[in-house]
Formats: structure tokens, sequence, C-alpha cells
């Protein structure tokens, strides 16, 4: 005990705690017998992780990133993956929580870095800015490693994006990305692993579950458990709410401002290739239309 203690690492990089509250979300929609009981704690560290990301990690406005942040100062302006990551992380947890103001960071965060990042002419993302001159070369990452690939991520937030409206620019900018590396990912595809899957997401028609109801009640959330079961990276969940959340998204997708609960019950509305169904306010009815029975 009486020796040098070794040096700690203590900055929080925003790219980290972009995956890390991605995978407390998704935990938190664990079955509750396989977490004895930790859904809530998770959940609540994921919320409080994007709250804090919310308040240090940004730079000026909420839509620029900081790369780090230390007791007392923050660091520097951030690379595409800390913007890819955390995106990816607060689409999680709106899928979760269903609160928009994740959601609409989310987007807002998109935007950044599509300006920031994005290679109009040849597609994809570089990793830095043009904003430091010191900087010769702008690469672009192709390799899924110990973590995935700012441009694979990217890809799976823009399809995701994409699926909320009718909008179809960004998954023509997800499919531009994918084209910009396809030399990496046909001739070597186990370098990109994460691409592939977006890829699949990109290939399949936008597919969602609007589930129009209060999110605190307990129909809603019997109706999000099953449009989460087996989902995988291909189905997209939101809320229509009745309040700024729901306008937020009949802004991009005029049919989910029309969504409504049925007979004062939660209901959901099964969307594919921007047609949806008739409502359901069943759990067993949703398993059905989702083809999990």
């Amino acid at each position: 005990s009486d020796r040098p203690r070794p040096h700690r690492d203590e900055k929080i990089i925003t790219a980290w705690n972009g995956l890390m509250i991605g995978a407390l979300a998704r935990a938190a929609t664990t079955p509750a017998d396989a977490l004895a009981g930790r859904r809530a704690d998770y959940l609540a560290a994921a919320v409080a992780a994007a709250e804090f990301a919310r308040c240090e990690l940004t730079l000026e406005t909420s839509a620029w990133l900081r790369r780090t942040w230390r007791e007392g100062r923050g660091g520097g302006p951030g690379f595409a993956e800390d913007y890819a990551f955390l995106i990816a992380g607060l689409l999680d947890l709106y899928e979760v929580t269903f609160d928009h103001r994740w959601l609409l960071w989310a987007d807002e965060l998109q935007t950044t870095m599509d300006g920031a990042f994005g290679d109009a002419e040849a597609g994809g993302y570089f990793n830095t800015t043009l904003a430091d001159a010191s900087i010769l070369l702008r690469l672009k990452d192709d390799y899924d490693g110990a973590e995935p690939s700012p441009n694979s991520v990217a890809v799976a937030n823009l399809v995701r994006l994409a699926a909320l409206g009718t909008d179809d620019s960004r998954r023509e900018t997800a499919r531009r990305t994918v084209l910009a590396l396809r030399d990496r990912w046909a001739k070597a595809p186990q370098a990109l692993p994460a691409m592939l899957c977006a890829l699949e997401r990109l290939l399949a028609p936008p597919r969602l579950v609007v589930i129009a109801g209060d999110p605190a009640g307990a129909d809603f959330q019997a109706l999000a458990e099953v449009a989460r079961m087996r989902s995988g990276p291909l189905r997209a969940v939101l809320a229509a709410d009745g309040g700024e959340g729901q306008a937020w998204l009949a802004e991009r997708n005029q049919s989910i401002g029309a969504m409504r609960p049925v007979d004062g019950r939660a209901a959901a509305y099964v969307c594919e290739d921007f047609t949806c169904h008739a409502p359901v306010t069943d759990p067993a009815q949703l398993r059905h239309e989702l083809g999990l029975i």
C-alpha cells in the first residue's frame, strides 16, 4: 500500500459511452427472469449516461460533440465514431424509453455528421472534419475490429432514421456509403461484418411498429414487449404518444399523425414499405402480425 499508485486514465470518451448506452438499453429489454430484476438498473444507467453526454460531451450546442471529457475540462471536437456510436445508442435508448428527446437528438447529430464528415463525392464518412489544418489526408475507417467502423454503424443509423419518414435521402446516403466501401467488403467480407449486417437492413423494406398510447401504460408496454421480440436489426419501434413526439414524427410521415389508441387501449400499427395494417390491441394479435407465432 506504500507503493506509488499507477496512473489511471480518467477521461470519458464519447464513442465508448455511445456503445455503452446502446448495450445497457438493449439489456434492459432482456426477459426479466434472465436478469433477476436488473432491467431497471440497466435502464437507469443508460439514461444517466445519455443525460451526462447531453450536458458534458457537447460543444456549444447539442449538435456538436466533444471527443473526451475530464473532471473540470472538456476535450476537443469529436470524430466520426463519436457521432455514429452515440447516435446508435440514442436510437436504442429511444426504443426502450420512448422518450422523444433521444430520437430528436439522434436525428440532429446525424445531420451534423453528414455535413462535417460525409464525402459528398465518393460517399461514406471520413474519420475527421476539415477543421484541423494539420491533417494532410482524411481517412475512412473500413474495418470492423474491436470496435465497428463508424461507416458501418452510420449505415445502420441512416436506415433506422430513414424508416421514420417518407424522405428517401438518408436511405440514399446509406446506399452510397455501402458502395463507397464495396471493394473492401466484397473482397474481404470478414473485415466488415457490421457493414454487412447494415447492408441486410438496407436491402429490406422499411419495417415499423408504431404503438399509439401512453408509453407508461401497462397496455402499451405489453405491446412493446412483443414488438421487441426477436426484432433483430430489421424492425423499428415508435411511439405515437399523442404529444410532441408524435407531432415530430408526423412531420416526417403524415400517417403516424393519424394513429390513435383504439377504444381507450394502446394499439399497434405494423407498417412495411410505408403501408400499414389495421391496428391491433391484443399482444397475441401483434405476435401473429409479426409472424412470431
